[in-house]
């Protein structure tokens, strides 16, 4: 197992440049791959890449629920939410983009002082968030969170969606935008 990034790991580019005859077809997880990764890897000789419609969950056919524990405020966090939204807000302006979707569990976790256990032996809770100038968007199992933090979230311009409809959310307002 290698982390993407770090100076030992394999650069994932260059190993299908390497491994992969020309015409091969790669499927991609849209949900956990970057697009700048798409755009890179649409740039590679003649590879096929499969979209969202290939479903791991055909050959996973015994996979465990996933098992969501209570999500609770980190005190001592040093910045607040407002300020770290703003902060990204003002960055969206200035590269003229409408939107950010934030899908590493630990960048979710840092930016709304939250934590949570759905991943042992981590302070980690299964998200995804999206970041407009008009509000937040975050997709969470929601009973997971206490009715104080989600008011707060709310007061704080966030919606909490369920986790489960974070694709259908993403396709029906996001598909034809930056």
């Amino acid at each position: 197992i290698q982390k993407i990034g770090m100076p030992d790991s394999t650069d994932i580019l260059n190993w299908i440049r390497t491994n992969l005859n020309d015409k091969a077809r790669i499927s991609l997880n849209f949900q956990t791959s970057s697009y700048l990764f798409f755009l890179n890897l649409k740039q590679l000789r003649n590879i096929e890449i499969i979209d969202e419609n290939y479903k791991i969950e055909a050959l996973w056919t015994n996979r465990p629920q996933i098992e969501f524990q209570p999500i609770y405020h980190f005190q001592n966090s040093g910045t607040d939410v407002v300020t770290k939204l703003q902060d990204i807000k003002i960055y969206l302006s200035y590269i003229e983009k409408d939107a950010i979707v934030v899908s590493q569990l630990d960048n979710i976790a840092w930016l709304l002082n939250l934590r949570g256990s759905d991943i042992p032996y981590s302070p980690l809770f299964f998200s995804y968030f999206i970041l407009t100038q008009e509000r937040g968007y975050l997709f969470i199992n929601k009973p997971s969170l206490p009715k104080e933090i989600a008011r707060a979230l709310n007061k704080n311009g966030i919606e909490i969606i369920n986790y489960q409809d974070f694709i259908h959310f993403y396709k029906e307002k996001f598909t034809d935008k930056n």
